[in-house]
C-alpha cells in the first residue's frame, strides 16, 4: 500500500500555508519583528505571544473539522513553518544549525500543535450527538 502524502487535504495545505505564513510575518514586519529589517521570527515576543498561539488554535479547530489525522495536519503545519524557516533568512547565513533546530524546536513543536489537533478531534467526539445522552 503506498504512503499517502501529508498535504492530501486542502487543510493541510491550508496548514502548511499559515505555518509559512507565521513565519514570515514575524520576520519581516518590522513591528512584529521587534526592529528593522529581516529577523528570525523567534527573536520576537509577538512570535511567541501571537503567532504560534494563533497556530495552536487553528490546529485544534482542524482537529475538530477534518477528518484528517491530527498528526498529519501538525506535520503540514511543522513543515510550512520549516520551509519558511529554510526560505526567509538573512542573506549569508547558513543552515549549519538546521539539524539542532529542527532536533530542539520543531520535534517540541510538532508534539505540541499534534496535542492540539487531538484537543480538538476529542472536543468534536464530546459534542457529537451520540455522545450527549
Amino acid at each position: 500500500m503506498p504512503a499517502k502524502p501529508v498535504l492530501r487535504s486542502p487543510v493541510a495545505a491550508l496548514l502548511a500555508a499559515e505555518g509559512f505564513a507565521v513565519w514570515a510575518v514575524f520576520s519581516t514586519v518590522p513591528w512584529l519583528s521587534g526592529g528593522a529589517g529581516l529577523r528570525e521570527a523567534w527573536d520576537s515576543n509577538a512570535f511567541w505571544s501571537l503567532g504560534l498561539p494563533v497556530l495552536m488554535v487553528s490546529l485544534a479547530a482542524a482537529g475538530a473539522l477534518s477528518q484528517q489525522s491530527p498528526w498529519r495536519l501538525a506535520a503540514a503545519a511543522v513543515a510550512g513553518h520549516f520551509l519558511g524557516v529554510v526560505l526567509i533568512a538573512k542573506a549569508g547565513s547558513g543552515f549549519n544549525l538546521l539539524p539542532l533546530t529542527l532536533t530542539l524546536v520543531g520535534a517540541p513543536m510538532f508534539a505540541v500543535l499534534a496535542g492540539f489537533g487531538w484537543a480538538g478531534r476529542w472536543l468534536r467526539q464530546l459534542t457529537q450527538p451520540a455522545n450527549l445522552a
